[in-house]
């Protein structure tokens, strides 16, 4: 599939996603980094969700965005587009358990 009609502009999410993946994941990580300081923030179980929450909803604005993409640039049918979106949220609510 080669979309472009948004430009491409979904994929201008991915790096936040993955950023905000890391430090969800090294939060708790007291080794040094280079600076001698935590690798970790140590942010606070209720900082650490809504950092989780936000990463749901980039990854959904990703999908979403592709889609459309995809479906405005004549690469999908309505039908496909729907089942895609379908697909694909439902595997992210799976994957995000």
């Amino acid at each position: 599939m080669s979309g472009g009609h948004f430009d491409y502009s979904q994929n201008r999410l991915i790096e936040p996603i993955e950023e905000l993946k890391r430090i969800v994941a090294e939060n708790d990580n007291k080794a040094p980094n280079e600076y001698g300081e935590p690798i970790g923030y140590g942010y606070s179980m209720d900082v650490i969700d809504a950092l989780q929450a936000t990463i749901v909803v980039l990854e959904t604005a990703y999908i979403l965005l592709k889609q459309a993409d995809w479906l405005d640039s004549g690469d999908n049918s309505e039908e496909s587009y729907l089942a895609q979106i379908t697909e694909e949220l439902q595997k992210l609510a799976k994957d995000s358990l």
